[in-house]
């Protein structure tokens, strides 16, 4: 199968087996509570390393009679993920779909999560051999909706991703700084998340999204009025900026000048001592700094400096044109294989055109293909980049205006 940025590998990798990794996140409640209180109940530990599930009748509002609301709405849902070697490795990606209806008033909050380790090492992971990005992108997932901030703010008729972000802000600093080996004073000790995510307020028929970092949101209108299997992509549009761009272009041309230098290939290029003393040097010169990169991490910076992206999207407005919407979320360990422009800009449509060709039962084959397209590029020939593949996640929605197709 040709993969995102037309290549056609030469195999297909079988499904992974992450038992190992299975079996170490069922001890880590048991190994320590009060530090990975969140994965109590957690019954299914290979949805973390590997997973995809869809379903085409995720949502509909209202529940019956449709003739009770001016836009009924339909929604589909789609979540894959993968882990970098998700045999021997923790995914550092999240991706999550909550409940966040005020009385009368359904609502869906949809995650992206992307994990960040600090630059020190944190104390009380370490004897567990867990990763600060995986730590919090998990705490996000898992803890949040625990929290009693967390349920008064869906008991809000009125309230927008921006300020959802701001709490889950404040409430992640609650949680790290009782992490020993997380100082607030040092911004090397703490880790973050890179984050997008959406609130769907049905009643309003409206998105309101919000962004911090290098995840992505893309929406793709279709040719027809409900986006459900195998729609035909019209347009598309990226609504996420991408602060940490630039940093990592001067990540790449340290790389380049090893390369020339030396005379070597990317991928021994990056693991030249000075790549990894730029990378620090970086965090501390970015991380939720004015002129920097946004990060989720409980620094009140980020809300300070005004670091998150806010926009919404009309729902109505797009089926006075006649057409449907899909919604992708996605780490950019989805996006970064697929071809960009001499400027360096990402092809909306391209990325929303194979994400629809991986609906149904076929969910998982994106991040799979995906990842298959890194694996088969040791060297770093074909896509530039730090390390060989990374945590892959994708979230996919579609969403029917004045359809109702209520669950049989």
């Amino acid at each position: 199968m040709t993969t995102p940025d037309g290549y056609v590998p030469p195999q297909k990798l079988s499904e992974p087996n992450p038992e190992a990794q299975m079996n170490k996140l069922a001890m880590l409640y048991q190994q320590n509570p009060g530090v990975f209180w969140f994965l109590d109940s957690l019954t299914f530990p290979r949805a973390i390393q590997y997973s995809a599930t869809y379903d085409e009748d995720f949502f509909q509002y209202p529940a019956l009679q449709p003739e009770t609301v001016e836009h009924p709405i339909h929604m589909s849902l789609g979540m894959s993920t993968i882990g970098s070697d998700p045999e021997t490795r923790l995914n550092e990606d999240s991706c999550f779909a909550l409940d966040f209806s005020a009385p009368s008033h359904p609502r869906k909050l949809l995650a992206v999560i992307d994990g960040a380790s600090s630059q020190m090492p944190i104390a009380a992971l370490e004897p567990y051999g867990v990763s600060g990005a995986f730590y919090i992108s998990h705490l996000i997932q898992f803890g949040f909706h625990r929290s009693q901030q967390y349920q008064e703010l869906k008991n809000k008729p009125d309230i927008n991703a921006k300020e959802i972000i701001a709490v889950i802000n404040s409430w992640v600093k609650e949680q790290l700084s009782n992490l020993d080996g997380v100082d607030y004073n040092d911004t090397a000790t703490i880790p973050g998340a890179a984050a997008t995510i959406a609130l769907v307020d049905f009643p309003r028929a409206e998105i309101s999204l919000a962004h911090v970092a290098d995840t992505i949101a893309v929406t793709a209108h279709t040719q027809n009025d409900y986006a459900g299997l195998q729609s035909n992509i019209a347009s598309a549009e990226i609504h996420t900026n991408n602060l940490n761009r630039k940093f990592d272009d001067e990540t790449n041309a340290l790389v380049d000048q090893i390369m020339q230098e030396q005379g070597i290939s990317r991928d021994i290029a990056a693991k030249d001592p000075r790549v990894k003393k730029q990378l620090r040097a970086s965090f501390r010169r970015k991380i939720n700094k004015e002129e920097g990169c946004g990060i989720l991490n409980g620094m009140p910076e980020l809300i300070t400096n005004d670091l998150v992206l806010e926009k919404k999207i009309n729902l109505i407005e797009l089926a006075q044109q006649g057409k449907g919407l899909v919604l992708i979320l996605a780490s950019d360990g989805f996006y970064s294989v697929f071809p960009t422009s001499d400027s360096g800009d990402l092809d909306p449509i391209a990325i929303a055109e194979f994400g629809e060709r991986f609906t149904g039962t076929k969910h998982s084959s994106a991040i799979e293909d995906v990842r298959l397209a890194f694996l088969n590029d040791p060297q770093f020939e074909r896509k530039p980049r730090l390390k060989l593949v990374d945590d892959i996640t994708l979230l996919r929605a579609g969403f029917g205006v004045d359809v109702y197709l209520p669950k049989v």
